[in-house]
């Protein structure tokens, strides 16, 4: 990654003239899913969210962290052994269904669409919307903070 951003990164070595000189790309990382209890050890989604979160951290780059998205409650809490839809034997269910239920649609939480008006869809990996509302909006968050 380090090469493609020191080549076509700001100030890279092959961005060339006219607008790619003005306009050098920026690189978004993330951060793979969870696996249901099977997210910790060499390889796997904890690890491999903390490398990436810290190379981020110390070089300036916009990261979407999908694994803490997965993992962690609209409350605040982690749960290690959820996968990337809320399932937690350590919560006792599914904690973004629950939040989900006692909140507000439309107000805290959107349907997710294939289009406006279109089907009803949760995303690839998600069961609920609440998942995939907060996978959008940092994801809306990142291009909001490139266009400033």
């Amino acid at each position: 990654m380090q090469t493609l951003i020191n080549e076509y990164g700001a100030g890279g070595t092959k961005v060339g003239s006219g607008r790619a000189r003005a306009n050098p790309v920026n690189f978004v990382f993330m951060t793979g899913h969870a696996n249901r209890n099977n997210n910790v050890g060499e390889g796997c989604p904890k690890n491999q969210a903390a490398i990436i979160n810290e190379f981020c951290r110390t070089n300036g780059y916009y990261c979407i962290d999908y694994y803490s998205i997965d993992t962690t409650a609209m409350d605040g809490t982690y749960y290690e052994d959820t996968g990337d839809n809320g399932d937690s034997e350590s919560y006792g269910g599914n904690f973004y269904e629950d939040w989900q239920d006692s909140h507000t649609e439309g107000v805290h939480w959107y349907r997710n669409r294939s289009s406006p008006g279109g089907g009803e869809t949760h995303g690839q990996h998600n069961t609920q919307h609440i998942t995939a509302n907060r996978k959008a909006f940092a994801f809306w968050w990142v291009m909001a903070e490139l266009a400033q």
